[in-house]
């Protein structure tokens, strides 16, 4: 018995996304992202309060320890639309490959 072999085409636009998003850019990933980035930075402001580090140093880098993965984890339009995580991803997974590259020396 064959079943029937046709395929369905949709035409989709492009600014649409097919993901949720809570704000424009930022859904549940880059969420997740920024509450580990939190508890981090939880962590961080309690050690650093038990060797008395200052007030502004530990609000500085409480701050940069949650910003760093908003940052890197949020889309950029400027970068194709992927974030800079999914860039230095591809590029990793891209060093990895095989290349081959099809010249010839020409004297």
């Amino acid at each position: 018995m064959k079943e029937n072999d046709t395929t369905i085409q949709f035409h989709i636009p492009r600014n649409v996304i097919t993901r949720f998003e809570i704000f424009p850019g930022i859904g549940w990933v880059q969420l997740f992202f920024v509450a580990i980035g939190f508890l981090f930075a939880i962590g961080f402001w309690l050690i650093t309060a038990i060797i008395l580090v200052p007030l502004v140093m530990r609000l500085f880098f409480s701050i940069l320890i949650v910003g760093l993965p908003a940052f890197i984890s949020i889309p950029n339009p400027s970068l194709g639309n992927i974030s800079l995580l999914d860039k230095i991803m591809k590029a990793y997974k891209f060093q990895k490959t095989q290349k081959i590259y099809r010249m010839r020396k020409v004297d």
